[in-house]
């Protein structure tokens, strides 16, 4: 049991992390996902990383935009997190929210991790810097790499995200580590077909939400 869920014990928030390739519509099904718990009664707050706070936005601005060094960005995703955490998430967990978030520590591990750093070494350096928090469910929606990259560049053709700028053999990278993210945490990680349409897409992740304890007693 992760210290955030042993903290869930006595606090009545709900973490829910959205992961997935540039191009998977996870910032589109974290948005409906909001809207059905909104509706649902659910106090909801969606937010993103690396940003969620005006520093946090500063500094994922300096990842996506300039030509730094792959462990300037992982500091740089940390140091954004720790802002993030402190001023955002763990208030709203305190006052019984239900925090989503775009991406989290499983897209630093997948984008950040190489042959010299390990997907291990990042999560012990998460697990070190913030007390092992993890969140209670994470959607993974699995895209297949060549479709991933032709959505990222059809959504933004002056291709400005430097992640956007790479190649097929980045997002084939990205897809297995997401693979092998899945297979570490088969409790939590949820693993959502989105080579189907958005509706399809959105009534499978709602019919995860209704297996839950936490929500399926009020959906």
């Amino acid at each position: 049991m992760s210290n955030l869920s042993r903290l869930l014990m006595t606090q009545k928030g709900f973490f829910i992390t959205f992961e997935g390739g540039d191009g998977s519509s996870k910032t589109t099904q974290a948005k409906l996902l909001r809207h059905y718990l909104q509706n649902a009664g659910f106090k909801i707050l969606l937010t993103r990383e690396p940003g969620g706070t005006a520093l946090g936005e500063r500094l994922r601005d300096i990842i996506l935009q300039e030509n730094t060094a792959n462990i300037t960005d992982l500091l740089l995703v940390m140091a954004a997190r720790n802002e993030h955490l402190d001023k955002v998430i763990k208030p709203a967990m305190k006052d019984g929210v239900v925090v989503i978030c775009d991406r989290f520590i499983d897209s630093t591990a997948t984008y950040q991790a190489t042959s010299d750093l390990s997907i291990d070494s990042i999560y012990q350096l998460h697990a070190m810097l913030f007390d092992n928090l993890m969140p209670d469910l994470t959607i993974l929606l699995n895209l297949d790499p060549e479709e991933a990259l032709r959505r990222a560049q059809k959504r933004n053709e002056t291709l400005e995200d430097k992640m956007e700028t790479k190649g097929l053999n980045f997002h084939l990278d990205v897809f297995e580590k997401y693979h092998q993210i899945s297979r570490l945490f088969p409790d939590r990680v949820k693993v959502v077909d989105a080579n189907r349409d958005i509706q399809e897409i959105k009534e499978e992740i709602d019919n995860i939400i209704k297996t839950i304890p936490y929500f399926k007693d009020r959906l």
